[in-house]
């Protein structure tokens, strides 16, 4: 990691207060390369799993709420009326 000149520090080390950890950095003792980039990517591949199973348990929420909320308007109801084209 390069240090900057003025203050002898990284500039990582002046946001996060901490010195950067890398992958390569963590590795256990006898440990390959190779095994722990295996470890990275399938906790990758989890986190993406659960991030899509995250996302759509929340569309589906949304789904709902906006299903129920329909409102319907009877003849001579008052309702706003917007023309972006005029507005602007």
């Amino acid at each position: 990691m390069r240090e900057l000149r003025v203050i002898g520090q990284p500039p990582f080390t002046l946001v996060y207060r901490k010195n950067p950890v890398l992958a390569i950095d963590s590795l256990s003792k006898g440990q390959e390369l190779i095994e722990r980039l295996l470890e990275i990517t399938d906790k990758v591949l989890q986190l993406r799993t659960n991030a899509r199973r995250a996302i759509k348990k929340a569309q589906a929420k949304l789904e709902e709420t906006f299903n129920k909320k329909k409102v319907k308007f009877q003849k001579g109801d008052l309702v706003l009326y917007f023309n972006k084209a005029l507005a602007e």
